[in-house]
């Protein structure tokens, strides 16, 4: 038995009406013109999954095309041939199956984004060397500098202090100098506070040295959260949670308009993720733990908790309430630092 069909002729607009059948394993392509005629072995056949209403499509290995009505026999014949099409086909038809798609999709979702992904972001950081981390932080200073930093403009001998603390501290710690790197800017845009980059970068503004100017101990300790932040490579497994948790969703549902760019930058995939409560939790830990190992009270961290509080008044409510969105609340890691 014999069905017809349309072929479609490799790197060409052209086409002519075959007739199709089966054969002995074999696909028996025959044609009113020499050169559309075939006779290919089914293991040799590319057939495109079945979709409803839609042709049979099937890819020659010449790199032709060959059209069938999806009804005929023929075509049933080319999708048994293939076991992933024959499940793929019992699932489009099955509407218990798609109801169970449907149902098990968002449950997927949530362990992939939840479990999947943040388990293997934190492998694959470990695994980034640390010369791209310093290429990161380059491309994202370079950024910054452009658009939310400024030289400081605090004196020569305060900044020389801050300086000195920071090399006191990575030496006190053992942690490579050549890893850290302590930079003071202005900047209207952070106002009082401090930011880390995954390559060892270290931030901190003129109105938070100026804010603890009388208390360099809880400085130090603003100082040993943000080192947390590198040590615990926090930064590369938000990124790579970022590009993986993008994939996910192109895979599951298309490109959405781009989504995938939206996270290829690497600035700017750090601009717009923001650490989790969980991260900002294990910072604040190995801040409190590194200060008893420096020899400075725990109560220096409650004392930058507190000053940051108060700093932000209630006149600054919604600073606070965008601070709170990722941050533990300050009561909660005061109490934290006192147990």
């Amino acid at each position: 038995m014999s069905d017809s069909g349309l072929m479609y002729f490799a790197g060409s607009s052209e086409s002519c009406e075959v007739t199709v059948a089966i054969k002995n394993q074999q696909l028996l392509i025959t044609a009113t013109t020499d050169n559309a005629s075939r006779r290919i072995d089914l293991f040799d056949l590319d057939v495109v999954p079945p979709l409803p209403s839609l042709p049979c499509e099937v890819l020659l290995n010449d790199g032709s095309r060959l059209e069938i009505n999806g009804n005929t026999a023929t075509a049933t014949q080319l999708y048994k041939a293939n076991k992933g099409n024959r499940i793929l086909a019992w699932l489009e038809s099955n509407k218990w199956a798609c109801l169970a798609a449907t149902a098990l999709l968002p449950i997927s979702f949530y362990w992939l984004s939840n479990s999947v992904i943040p388990t293997a972001a934190m492998a694959v950081a470990n695994m980034i060397p640390p010369s791209v981390s310093h290429n990161i932080d380059e491309q994202v200073m370079e950024l910054f500098d452009e658009e939310i930093l400024t030289s400081s403009e605090l004196h020569v001998e305060q900044q020389q202090s801050i300086h000195h603390n920071w090399q006191q501290l990575l030496s006190q710690l053992s942690l490579p100098q050549d890893q850290f790197e302590l930079f003071i800017k202005k900047s209207e845009f952070y106002g009082a506070n401090a930011f880390a980059l995954p390559g060892g970068t270290v931030v901190v503004t003129d109105d938070l040295a100026t804010l603890f100017v009388d208390h360099p101990d809880a400085l130090n300790a603003i100082m040993l959260h943000e080192i947390g932040h590198v040590v615990e490579r926090h930064s590369l497994r938000i990124m790579t949670e970022s590009v993986g948790t993008s994939l996910m969703i192109t895979y599951f549902f298309g490109d959405l308009e781009g989504m995938a760019e939206l996270f290829s930058g690497t600035a700017l995939t750090l601009l717009q993720n923001k650490f989790s409560r969980d991260m900002e939790r294990e910072a604040d830990q190995y801040a409190i733990q590194q200060l008893s190992s420096i020899g400075a009270s725990p109560e220096a961290f409650v004392e930058a908790m507190t000053r940051l509080q108060e700093s932000l008044g209630e006149e600054k409510s919604q600073p606070l309430v965008e601070y709170l969105s990722t941050h533990p609340q300050f009561e909660e890691r005061i109490q934290r630092a006192t147990q």
